[in-house]
């Protein structure tokens, strides 16, 4: 990122172009403060797409990536309250299971643990609130990282689809405040 900033402003340029490269500098600025906050870069809390805008074909057919658009999304990061409402949430439920007076629920063995389904967005602090309601529901102790990639199943549509589900979070929402 040095070498840049010290490639751009030894050339010399006009001002509009100027104004460009800075402002490309700075977006290459942020971009590596995002991917090196907390010294490592995982993927549930931030994520990179690049989509691609326009695909050419070669004389051999061969497909060329043009132009494309690069996204970096971070954030959304769960919040300590987040972490004890879900954990809250599954222990609720867990009380709620009708034989789990002697404690099956939580000893659940693990050729019956693939009925228990757990739906969750891709987003991280979605990933991490399932992985917490789990942990609790199931009373699982250790980190959310193993539970997301064991019990907790990305399912888009709950994330980008909520017209499907509308009314049920109205009625939801009238129940809660009600």
């Amino acid at each position: 990122m040095d070498k840049l900033k010290t490639e751009l402003f030894n050339i010399e340029h006009d001002d509009d172009t100027l104004h460009k490269l800075e402002k490309e500098l700075y977006n290459y600025q942020i971009i590596e403060q995002v991917l090196t906050e907390y010294q490592s870069f995982q993927g549930i809390d931030r994520k990179i797409q690049i989509k691609p805008n326009k695909i050419i074909q070669d004389d051999n057919h061969k497909n060329i990536l043009v132009n494309a658009t690069f996204i970096l999304k971070w954030g959304g990061l769960l919040t300590d309250n987040g972490k004890e409402v879900s954990s809250d949430v599954g222990t609720y439920f867990n009380k709620l299971y009708p034989s789990n007076k002697s404690g099956a629920l939580n000893r659940l063995h693990n050729t019956l643990r693939h009925d228990l389904k757990i739906y969750s967005s891709d987003e991280g602090r979605c990933l991490k609130t399932a992985a917490a309601f789990t942990k609790s529901l199931l009373n699982f102790q250790g980190d959310f990282i193993p539970l997301i990639y064991s019990m907790v199943h990305v399912e888009e549509i709950l994330l980008d689809q909520t017209i499907a589900a509308e009314e049920d979070l109205k009625r939801i929402k009238n129940y809660i405040n009600n």
